[in-house]
């Protein structure tokens, strides 16, 4: 293991890497490019915003398009041009949607070059969580505030240190550039022997099971009379990845981006023909539910939510996940 203080963080900037990073601006923590140590945020449960963004963006070009006559005449394919970048303090919870997200954009033989190329880019410096998020249940879907899945490089808070233990040669390359000392005494004995509070497990094992036949389930409008629709919990979300397909046009010139949507927009689902197949509130609210704890379970054999809470706290009108799931599995 590696230690260093947190007042050496300039380390981080002077490996080569470009760093994204925690930062609190005007209360929000969002995870941004910083240029300077002083700008990372470590007072904090978790992020407002997902770290999803650094390898999905909410908006992407994906070709341009050049225009005659109103016709396209040429197409050509926009790959981002990454550089080497650490995504540092990304807790575990975040981390472990990668399982789930590397999945879904390599899909059956389908490979997605603008999610692989931002992840082959990217040095992934997990931070674990020193106290237990509000509503979070990362325990109860197979992660933890020490979980080290995904993580290329595991850090630890030791005071004012900073321990950090490489998980992957490529953890472990980010490491040897940043020029660390290795950790000794009390800052080793400390990161082998960390035992962070944990949140409170919930029983999710027999969710998928239970789900099976509630599609007809009278509680969806129950559980939904309050929501609004606003699409926070999945813009917030860790997995959630819908996403549209947009062309921008200029005079000559057109981009079309791949921008996020949501299953709980009421004009997602609108087919060419008009048809709405979702067009009660309580569809689009079982489907969000069901995606996550049912359908991604049998498709891939894990839930399709890491327990960060964050949909829980930031509904505007206090819709609680778990609450949910337990009162349409009664």
């Amino acid at each position: 293991m590696k230690v260093m203080d947190k007042t050496q963080l300039d380390k981080l900037f002077g490996a080569g890497y470009e760093v994204i990073a925690p930062v609190n601006t005007l209360g929000v923590v969002e995870y941004i490019k910083v240029t300077v140590p002083a700008q990372i945020e470590f007072d904090f449960y978790n992020s407002k915003k997902p770290a999803k963004s650094a390898f999905f963006p909410a908006t992407e070009k994906m070709f341009d398009i050049k225009m005659q006559d109103r016709k396209a005449v040429s197409m050509d394919e926009s790959l981002p041009e990454m550089k080497d970048t650490i995504l540092f303090g990304i807790r575990p919870c975040d981390a472990g949607s990668l399982t789930y997200m590397d999945q879904l954009f390599n899909w059956e033989g389908f490979e997605d070059p603008y999610w692989n190329a931002r992840r082959e880019a990217v040095t992934v410096f997990t931070l674990g969580c020193s106290k237990v998020c509000p509503n979070s249940f990362c325990t109860s879907v197979g992660g933890g505030p020490k979980s080290k899945t995904n993580a290329d490089v595991f850090v630890y808070e030791v005071g004012d240190k900073l321990v950090f233990e490489a998980i992957t040669d490529k953890g472990s390359a980010a490491l040897d550039k940043m020029g660390l000392e290795e950790a000794t005494g009390a800052e080793l004995e400390a990161a082998q022997n960390w035992e962070p509070a944990e949140p409170e497990v919930v029983d999710l094992d027999e969710t998928p099971t239970k789900l099976d036949d509630r599609w007809p389930d009278e509680h969806w409008v129950d559980v939904s009379l309050r929501c609004l629709n606003c699409g926070i919990c999945t813009f917030l979300c860790p997995t959630c990845h819908c996403f549209d397909i947009i062309d921008y046009k200029h005079r000559d010139k057109c981009a079309r981006c791949r921008v996020w949507d949501t299953c709980q927009f009421d004009d997602y689902t609108v087919h060419a023909s008009g048809h709405q197949p979702r067009e009660t509130k309580q569809s689009r609210v079982r489907n969000r539910i069901l995606h996550k704890f049912n359908y991604i379970p049998h498709n891939f054999d894990m839930f399709g939510c890491v327990g960060c809470g964050r949909c829980t706290s930031l509904c505007p009108v206090n819709i609680d996940l778990i609450e949910t799931i337990q009162e349409v599995e009664k």
